[in-house]
């Protein structure tokens, strides 16, 4: 007897978990995660290119079925979905996951890019607070297994599994049926495809762009499969679609699995400074030089950047483009930038871009001070870790030297809620009172309980309104 496609299978599995059964912690993390995306996209609100999407949205209009987080606009749940990534994802703050391979620690993406998808279709299909955590644990396992199989050494980037996460999610909270599910998937995987130079070389605003365009076409496909619409079933499979995705070894029947206990949200981080995964520890080493150095910065005559040895950081380091920062963009993902940043202002917040940092003569210098190498010792001093040492040789030839083995906000379990609370009041204290701090605290600590999420959206919303 003939399989059923692997994409049906798949609706199978998603369809067949049981909300009810999320266990407490699971459920837990799941709403520590959406706390920290929130904080993330409001303190994002005023950002000149943020700034530039949400004017072009509400321009062009649309069905008022989602929020758009805070403002007082209610879009589509495409539009909303496109400037709530975009939102959570521009300052390069929301999580990220490690995996481990053959090839050593690898950062494994940042799933909660999509969890602006299950609050925009719980809120417009009016889901409960739990269907919307359990979309959310079932998208952090779909992406987890798409980037267990993905070819890493391919021209493809991590954020192609989007598609699929996105087209799962929203068809799960608009109580798709398996076929209709699966004709979701397919038309979700289809438009999901993204080289990798949107993270590579000089990096544009496609790096902030790439997986809020990829997810709103992937909640694009499921309501036109809610209409009939159908798609390629065997996309991932077939040369002629997607299959140069994948590992040549890779086994795409993993996808299908039931879904249960480990869950991949579990290994899911958050971040203490608004850059790459892989610079945070190095980000807490610099500001730890500064307080060393009493501000001395004019006395530094090098300084070297200690990191774990592993390809991803091997790859990272010798990027050309990234010894001398364009961008924003390219700025948060340069080792130099945030090195001489944290060694000078002896701090890193989203204000330590402004004015074009990367170019100013001082910065500049000092980024031409630096030098980068690796030490596997580091590797066993911390593993599932990026730890970073930074020595400093000053111009009278003393030499000084900072460790961080585990960045801020590292967690070696569950997250703790009281660090990602914290997060969220610090970022969020200058544009919303306290009271609405511990409002939207508590509603999203409650969202298991929430028949709708209504309210939670709402406070999310217009920053201005009466409390």
């Amino acid at each position: 007897m003939k399989s059923a496609p692997l994409l049906y299978q798949l609706a199978q599995s998603l369809r067949s978990f049981d909300p009810a059964a999320l266990p407490k912690d699971i459920c837990q993390q799941a709403k520590l995660l959406v706390l920290d995306s929130i904080g993330c996209a409001l303190i994002t609100q005023e950002e000149p290119e943020v700034r530039h999407v949400l004017k072009a949205l509400e321009a062009l209009g649309g069905a008022e079925q989602a929020t758009l987080i805070g403002t007082a606009q209610k879009t589509s749940v495409l539009q909303a979905v496109l400037a709530n990534e975009i939102l959570v994802r521009y300052l390069d703050l929301n999580d990220f996951t490690l995996s481990v391979s053959k090839q050593g620690l690898r950062i494994a993406g940042h799933p909660s890019d999509n969890i602006p998808v299950a609050l925009a279709m719980g809120e417009a299909y009016g889901a409960s607070g739990r269907d919307v955590l359990s979309a959310i644990v079932l998208g952090y396992d779909i992406f987890a297994r798409m980037r267990f199989l993905f070819d890493s050494h391919n021209q493809w980037d991590g954020t192609s599994a989007s598609g699929l996460v996105a087209a799962a999610m929203s068809g799960l909270l608009m109580a798709l049926d398996e076929t209709q599910l699966s004709e979701a998937l397919a038309l979700g995987a289809m438009r999901s495809a993204t080289p990798r130079l949107v993270r590579r070389g000089h990096i544009t605003a496609a790096k902030f762009l790439a997986n809020p365009l990829i997810a709103q076409s992937g909640v694009l496909a499921a309501l036109l499969a809610a209409g009939g619409m159908s798609g390629p079933q065997a996309i991932y499979e077939d040369e002629d679609g997607l299959a140069c995705l994948f590992r040549k070894d890779a086994d795409l029947q993993y996808l299908t699995q039931a879904f249960s206990a480990p869950f991949a949200i579990e290994q899911a981080y958050v971040k203490a400074f608004p850059c790459l995964a892989t610079g945070q520890a190095e980000t807490a080493a610099a500001i730890k030089m500064h307080h060393l150095l009493g501000g001395r910065i004019d006395h530094i005559e090098r300084f070297d950047v200690i990191m774990a040895d592993y390809p991803m950081v091997h790859e990272q380091q010798s990027d050309p483009a990234r010894r001398h920062p364009d961008s924003r963009e390219a700025a948060d993902h340069s080792f130099y930038f945030l090195a001489a940043i944290g060694l000078m202002d002896g701090t890193l917040t989203m204000r330590s871009y402004d004015h074009e940092r990367w170019l100013q003569p001082a910065i500049v210098d000092l980024m031409a001070k630096g030098q980068m190498r690796v030490d596997p010792a580091l590797n066993l001093r911390a593993p599932l870790s990026y730890p970073c040492a930074i020595e400093v040789l000053l111009t009278d030839g003393t030499i000084h030297r900072t460790q961080v083995d585990y960045a801020p906000g590292h967690s070696t379990g569950l997250l703790e809620e009281s660090a990602v609370v914290e997060k969220f009041d610090r970022l969020t204290q200058s544009i919303i009172s306290k009271r609405r701090q511990e409002q939207i605290i508590s509603q999203v600590l409650s969202l298991d309980k929430l028949e709708r999420i209504d309210s939670l959206m709402a406070l999310c919303g217009n920053l201005t309104q009466a409390e």
